[in-house]
């Protein structure tokens, strides 16, 4: 379905659903538009659409939550290795990208670090083709790519995805292993910018092998990319991953036994060339063990001086030898 027909068909049930004031709040709002981030909405047209977006998904998937709503909880722990996508190759990577990915290599000791790419992912898993010729045609980007190559290597092995810009301050702790299912999570329940409400964070998250949640996602993917050539909304995984939460009860108990931690994973990547501080790194590490940086960002060392920036310091940490 093109992104034109997949909008008239979201637009035709909003209509059936809600009635014609409410379709036109919808519209306002953006729904089914990357043009409109979420993060340039005000709060209730941002509610109305994630509301309009996930009743359209459980409308559409059915089937797939049928499937697998009365799943029991996993309970396996995780003895996966940890993932790190760059589909040109870790040799063509950006600088700030090579950097993370040997600080995770320095930290993590009793497991592989895999680097995916696309030489190698066929060595992984079967991707179904219809994913690379959306690639190919350019209805699917890089990025959407990652969000379903992720949850086929969790399916099938299990492990930590991790994005390809963090540096982990510290070993990746044992609760992260020792549950079925991992990922972000903020204490701020009512931040209602993003769909996922700091629920999880997509590029940290991991799992046991086989995990229901993986399943669930790889279904969903296959299902929507057969019959549709466009995302519905940029942020679509987080949108796939609430239609589970909210519909599959032993998906919300792994979610919502996740422990608040994290919660600071964001706060350097917009700094990361101002002045290393050793005392601020020692209260924002307490709750949390791995920051995200941009690979689309500059960053430099160090500043007049001799001073680390923040980048500078992470670029040079590693694990203890």
């Amino acid at each position: 379905m093109t992104n034109k027909s997949l909008r008239k068909r979201i637009h035709r049930q909003v209509i059936a659903a809600c009635g014609f004031n409410t379709y036109r709040a919808v519209i306002l709002s953006g729904i089914a538009s990357t043009k409109w981030p979420e993060s340039r909405m005000t709060g209730k047209l941002r509610k109305e659409k994630q509301k309009r977006l996930l009743l359209f998904l459980e409308k559409d998937n059915k089937n797939i939550i049928q499937k697998y709503k009365n799943c029991p909880a996993e309970k396996e722990k995780n003895t996966g290795p940890v993932w790190i996508f760059w589909w040109q190759g870790e040799e063509k990577a950006p600088e700030v990208v090579k950097k993370c990915i040997a600080n995770v290599r320095s930290f993590v000791k009793n497991r592989t670090v895999c680097v995916v790419d696309e030489k190698n992912y066929a060595d992984f898993v079967n991707l179904p083709e219809i994913f690379l010729e959306r690639l190919k045609r350019g209805e699917m980007s890089l990025t959407h790519l990652s969000d379903v190559m992720r949850f086929y290597l969790l399916r099938d092995f299990g492990g930590l995805w991790m994005d390809a810009s963090m540096f982990l301050c510290r070993e990746i702790p044992d609760f992260v292993w020792n549950a079925p299912f991992y990922s972000v999570r903020a204490e701020d329940k009512s931040n209602n910018e993003f769909v996922s409400g700091s629920r999880w964070v997509i590029g940290l998250m991991g799992g046991s092998k086989n995990n229901l949640l993986f399943r669930v996602m790889v279904d969903f993917f296959e299902s929507y990319w057969t019959n549709n050539s466009c995302v519905i909304d940029y942020m679509m995984t987080d949108y796939a991953l609430a239609l589970a939460y909210r519909n599959i009860p032993a998906v919300r108990e792994m979610v919502d036994k996740l422990p608040f931690q994290n919660t600071k994973i964001y706060v350097l990547g917009g700094v990361g060339n101002e002045e290393f501080d050793k005392a601020e790194l020692e209260r924002l590490s307490k709750d949390t063990f791995v920051f995200r940086f941009s690979w689309k960002n500059s960053y430099i060392e160090k500043l007049p001086g001799e001073r680390l920036t923040w980048y500078g310091y992470f670029s040079h940490l590693e694990g203890a030898k």
